[in-house]
């Protein structure tokens, strides 16, 4: 993937850098029109520190895009991001290692830190056609397939084999498009390491069972997403008596919080 930094002028009091994926480039060719886009977005999720909204196509050539808006509300908070990194720009940082490394991801589109303003703003393709692994178990417990959680194993092993670990692997985070193809999103948390993690893996795959425990979906998460895990991962300490324990941690993670169901 291609990228370019470009130098936005917006005014006197937001000027700075933005990098951006070379295929969307032009949506910047009228940077007046695009900022004032962003801050008119679809909200779809809005908390304290962070704002998840939509932007969608402008023509039929476009695709409609995620938009990630992170805000800062004290000077220490903000100096810390400057100096270490962005929200944002670990999200791209992260995107492109995983693009790199073949993991199918929504594809990265741009990111720009605008520290004057208390802003980072991370932008990826809005994955259309698609559906989280929850809510398609919420719906219907006999839609989740073989086929699925073949599709699955494929993504999570190739993620997991290459240092990866998602430390929010919850089905909300998975999702499948018509064609069953997984892409694995809310990548705020991932890192890589340079050697399987244990720790990192094991908290995956509890957050991963708990849920199932949350959507009645133990059935086949037991008959079909752990043989298949177990057959693929080729990791050494990833055995039966490991999946064993991430049973009874997830278990008791879920007795914790009062046996929720979804």
């Amino acid at each position: 993937m291609q990228t370019k930094e470009i130098k936005i002028n917006l005014n006197k009091s937001r000027s700075f850098k933005i990098t951006v994926n070379d295929k969307y480039k032009g949506l910047l060719t009228n940077q007046v029109d695009f900022f004032n886009a962003l801050d008119h977005l679809l909200v779809l999720k809005i908390d304290k520190k962070v704002q998840v909204g939509m932007l969608p196509s402008l023509n039929a050539e476009r695709d409609s895009l995620l938009v990630k808006k992170f805000t800062y509300d004290a000077s220490f908070h903000k100096y810390l991001r400057k100096m270490i990194s962005s929200r944002a720009k670990h999200l791209w940082d992260i995107s492109l290692v995983l693009k790199k490394n073949n993991i199918s991801i929504s594809e990265p589109v741009l990111f720009f830190d605008d520290f004057p303003n208390n802003i980072s703003v991370f932008v990826s393709r809005f994955i259309d056609n698609s559906r989280n692994l929850g809510s398609i178990a919420k719906d219907d417990n006999s839609l989740l397939s073989k086929d699925m959680a073949e599709s699955l194993i494929l993504e999570l092993v190739s993620f997991h084999h290459n240092g990866f670990v998602h430390n929010d692997l919850k089905w909300s985070n998975i999702l499948i498009n018509n064609d069953c193809k997984v892409i694995i999103i809310d990548l705020d948390n991932v890192k890589q390491y340079k050697h399987f993690n244990k720790t990192g893996i094991k908290k995956d795959l509890i957050r991963f069972y708990r849920f199932a425990l949350e959507v009645d979906s133990i059935k086949w998460i037991e008959d079909y997403f752990f043989p298949l895990y177990l057959n693929k991962i080729n990791i050494d300490f990833i055995d039966d008596m490991f999946v064993r324990d991430i049973r009874k941690c997830a278990l008791q993670e879920w007795e914790k919080y009062g046996c929720r169901k979804l």
